[in-house]
């Protein structure tokens, strides 16, 4: 990855058949060195949506790995509060997964509505 985020036309928002992009990929399997390499490459867009709408960041979520997550918390233009197609935020979807890591990171570092309802 590291090798061809160096090449200057590499495309990091080519998306895959279901409109996920590679940081929504690699946050939902919680490759936390592939995230790191990919926001430091910094062409990418932390909330871009797939075909389901949801982001980079609401697929961490349901990971359940509090690292890729604070990754991304921690980067500047992240929306945590961006709702899916089915009005569920990145913090329904930790709590569905009874991520309680995950919810409480969002909660301390996410500045996140808790009102919001899917």
């Amino acid at each position: 990855v590291y090798l061809l985020l160096q090449q200057p036309d590499i495309k990091t928002d080519t998306r895959d058949e279901s409109g996920r992009t590679p940081l929504a990929i690699a946050a939902f399997k919680g490759h936390e060195e592939v995230v790191k390499l990919l926001l430091d490459h910094g062409r990418i867009d932390l909330n871009s949506k797939d075909k389901n709408g949801r982001t980079p960041l609401s697929h961490a979520a349901t990971s359940d790995d509090a690292t890729t997550v604070n990754l991304l918390l921690q980067r500047r233009g992240v929306k945590a509060d961006l709702k899916d197609n089915n009005g569920r935020t990145p913090l329904s979807w930790a709590a569905t997964m009874d991520s309680d890591n995950v919810a409480a990171l969002f909660l301390h570092l996410g500045n996140v509505k808790t009102e919001s309802r899917d």
